[in-house]
């Protein structure tokens, strides 16, 4: 029973009073969510994770919540007045990161939006969007049906005077290089996503949040006495690096 487990197992521990916690608001009389409303919601398959979602559908107290982005793996249902979904911005004022849309079934400009060091705009600027990571790729020489294909280049730069959430060492990201390449798509990605790691105040935190791919670049991590490793996507376009 519970008072046999507070006995046995919290004997002499401090209890937390209940006069300080937040008091629940209150749940709306009505589920007023409409298909097709934006929101943000947790990933419960990653829960650290706020991602972009849209309302998919709805029915009675329960709304079907669908991330922007993929094509369904992880959308759920839930109730109306879930403490899993939130108002668009509330990671902008809350200062936690949001992820933004997948690539698989994303169109248009919309997919190649970003956030600085993928962490949410300074707070108090009046666009809660902050400006997009430029991605320049380098012309390369025309070639002839007989001449090799060169490899694409690109550069990726960099705002070093970034707010950088609760994920970053602001002095670490200050002391990185204004840009990434001019180089190849997978160095530059290499090199970029490694930096960021080794910014990171908790390297097993920021690794954990990181993509897992089939693509050719390993990013590498220290944390608990040894060194762990992710392989990213596939990159095949410059684009991809901001989306």
């Amino acid at each position: 029973s519970w008072p046999m487990f507070l006995l046995k197992t919290l004997n002499g521990a401090e209890m937390a009073p209940a006069k300080i916690f937040k008091k629940e608001p209150p749940t709306p009389r009505s589920n007023m969510f409409q298909v097709g409303m934006k929101l943000e919601a947790v990933d419960k398959k990653n829960p650290q994770l706020i991602c972009a979602a849209t309302v998919g559908a709805e029915k009675g107290e329960m709304i079907h919540v669908t991330f922007d982005g993929w094509r369904g793996a992880f959308d759920y249902w839930c109730r109306y007045d879930s403490r899993d979904i939130f108002p668009v911005g509330w990671c902008a004022k809350s200062g936690h990161p949001l992820q933004p849309p997948g690539q698989k079934i994303a169109s248009g400009a919309s997919r190649f939006k970003t956030r600085v060091c993928g962490l949410p705009p300074t707070p108090g600027a009046g666009d809660l969007s902050p400006p997009p990571l430029p991605v320049t790729p380098t012309p390369a020489d025309p070639v002839s049906s007989t001449t090799q294909k060169q490899p694409v280049t690109t550069t990726l730069y960099v705002n070093p005077g970034c707010w950088c959430g609760p994920y970053l060492d602001p002095r670490k990201v200050s002391q990185l290089p204004l840009q990434f390449g001019p180089a190849t798509m997978s160095r530059v990605l290499r090199e970029s996503v490694q930096s960021l790691v080794h910014c990171a105040l908790d390297q097993k935190q920021i690794f954990g949040i990181l993509r897992q791919g089939d693509g050719k670049v390993i990013i590498t991590a220290t944390f608990e006495g040894k060194t762990v490793t992710v392989r990213l996507p596939q990159i095949e376009k410059p684009e991809e690096l901001s989306s």
